[in-house]
């Protein structure tokens, strides 16, 4: 069900980006990097239709990210794609303040290597995996035109549990799911990033 809809979603901001490629303000095309949360760091495309005045842009997010440099021994890394649309009010269309409205995904997998002990004192696997979708709401502003600099914060409607479960294998052969606490940071639901790149 959530492949089916993000597929008709991203399907609809294709075909917004196309009808109106070439009608557009200025400049209406944005690629450039974002970092923070919950992306880490990533791509971001936008596109300024005509529609309201030229203040409606659908976007798309992507990231992709290994932390086994991070993590080491332990290995672990996230993906995040997010589709929607901002809404700029300031008074130069497709410039200054907007809103954001979007649905994203995060998921992660991770590997913890001598993660806990059991009885025996032995030393074990754990793994853990991390598939959370929402919406989301921001508010951000773009500065700038060929070179644009945009800072973003903003609340995600469903944030990550308080909780994670993580699965730990015994060289024994025994099994325990263990519930460790997430760090308060990712669980608020509170999400910023700053963004940078190029519009033509």
């Amino acid at each position: 069900m959530k492949t089916t809809g993000f597929k008709l979603f991203l399907t609809t901001i294709l075909t917004l980006f196309t009808v109106f490629a070439g009608i557009a303000q200025e400049q209406p095309i944005r690629v450039g990097v974002k970092i923070g949360f919950p992306n880490i760091i990533g791509g971001h495309l936008e596109y300024v239709t005509p529609l309201l005045g030229e203040r409606l842009a659908p976007s798309l997010e992507y990231s992709s990210v290994k932390l086994d440099g991070y993590l080491e021994p332990d290995q672990g890394g996230i993906k995040y794609w997010e589709a929607g649309f901002n809404y700029y009010f300031g008074k130069k269309p497709g410039r200054g303040s907007y809103v954001h409205l979007g649905y994203g995904n995060l998921r992660g997998d991770f590997i913890f290597e001598d993660y806990a002990f059991n009885n025996a004192n032995e030393p074990g696997q754990g793994t853990a995996s991390i598939d959370q979708g929402s919406f989301n709401i921001r508010l951000g502003a773009k500065a700038g035109g060929l070179f644009y600099f945009r800072p973003e914060i903003g609340y995600t409607f469903s944030p990550l549990s308080e909780t994670i479960a993580v699965s730990v294998d015994y060289p024994n052969g025994q099994n325990e799911v263990r519930q460790e606490e997430m760090p308060g940071l990712l669980t608020s639901g509170f999400t910023i990033n700053i963004g940078i790149g190029f519009a033509f």
